[in-house]
């Protein structure tokens, strides 16, 4: 999955991405956030599902990735990182530009399929 996902994160964000580690579930995501200094992607609709006491943070970012919505999860003991701040700030940034912000999911799949 990972040879299919960072080419599209790299056209989106225009700088170069490494994914350093995948999982086979995305239900592991958060529980390996919360353990490393990792940041990722998760749509969602699995917020609700995560357990509060991992103290993760997230944002929307609304780009037009495989999922219709998805939201950057970090664990808050890295809400100062600077590598963390610069990577929330790109994703924000890339959602001001119009690299996908605002857009319906019906219109996320329709670009999807493109």
């Amino acid at each position: 999955m990972a040879e299919n996902v960072e080419p599209l994160w790299e056209r989106l964000l225009g700088v170069p991405i490494q994914i350093v580690a995948t999982t086979t579930s995305m239900v592991d995501l958060p529980t390996l956030v919360a353990a490393t200094s990792l940041a990722t992607t998760i749509p969602a609709t699995m917020l609700p599902y995560i357990p509060r006491n991992l103290n993760l943070t997230h944002r929307s970012v609304l780009l037009p990735v495989p999922c219709p919505e998805e939201s950057i999860l970090w664990h808050s003991r890295n809400d100062m990182d600077i590598g963390h701040r610069w990577l929330r700030t790109l994703l924000m940034k890339a959602r001001r530009e119009g690299r996908g912000g605002g857009r319906s999911p019906a219109d996320v799949r329709q670009a999807m399929a493109n």
